[in-house]
């Protein structure tokens, strides 16, 4: 689990969960995104039954729909996920 935290407050902006379980048998990783029950931020929860290669789009995408929302509070955390894809297409 990744928590990016606010520099005001102290707490979550976004919540990142990976739960990886070979039970899951998606084709590629499924995406869940709902609201973290304890802080009231958003959490994306990404399924998965293998360690996936690359941060999957559906992720990099609903995160900078969050950045945008709160203004680019998680800009070097959306900074960090692209330039992953970047580094990986090139």
């Amino acid at each position: 689990m990744f928590e990016w935290r606010s520099t005001l407050h102290g707490f979550p902006l976004c919540i990142v969960t990976l739960s990886i379980n070979p039970l899951y048998h998606f084709p590629r990783p499924h995406l869940v995104v709902a609201n973290s029950f304890t802080y009231q931020c958003p959490h994306l929860h990404l399924l998965h039954w293998g360690l996936t290669q690359e941060i999957p789009l559906e992720l990099s995408e609903s995160l900078e729909q969050v950045n945008q929302y709160l203004d680019g509070d998680l800009t070097e955390l959306v900074r960090a996920d692209l330039k992953g894809h970047s580094d990986e297409s090139s």
